[in-house]
């Protein structure tokens, strides 16, 4: 403890604030930070590659989402599902697949920096409402509120 700069002022907690971190094990009962070894298996694993992004140009086109219903990051790719189709964002490259309310086909909009282009895509995800996904390798499943798609990812 002796090293580390505490970012709470312990002295101004409120009683509610207090109350929760000593149920959470992060204060004692004398109102001090809990001390915290962390368990041994945490010593074979690597440490998580973190990584800076700096997009200044990119559209966030999560942005303008009424509703995202769920994210999933494998690597250095986030999945964001929402109800206007599914996302993928690499730390520079905005893929969104979405479908065509008219027909089975679809698109998918590939932006980078300032630079926008689609891809038709035949046949395109189930629906547009995106509850879930996975992906491994470079296969796709995606969980819709008109069932279940799957398809190769795009490089």
């Amino acid at each position: 403890m002796e090293n580390m700069q505490l970012l709470v002022d312990l002295s101004k907690l409120t009683d509610g604030e207090r109350i929760e971190m000593t149920k959470l094990g992060m204060l004692t009962d004398t109102n001090t930070i809990q001390n915290y070894s962390y368990p041994a298996v945490h010593d074979e694993r690597p440490p998580i590659e973190k990584f800076a992004v700096h997009a200044p140009n990119v559209i966030n086109e999560a942005y303008d989402y009424k509703k995202i219903n769920f994210l999933r990051a494998r690597g250095r790719v986030v999945y964001v599902c929402s109800d206007q189709g599914l996302s993928t964002f690499d730390g520079t490259t905005w893929i969104t697949y979405k479908k065509d309310e008219n027909s089975q086909n679809g698109k998918a909009i590939i932006t980078t920096g300032a630079e926008i282009s689609e891809v038709p895509m035949v046949p395109s995800i189930a629906h547009n409402f995106v509850i879930g996904v996975d992906a491994k390798d470079d296969e796709i499943w995606i969980a819709t509120s008109k069932g279940v798609s799957r398809g190769e990812l795009l490089k």
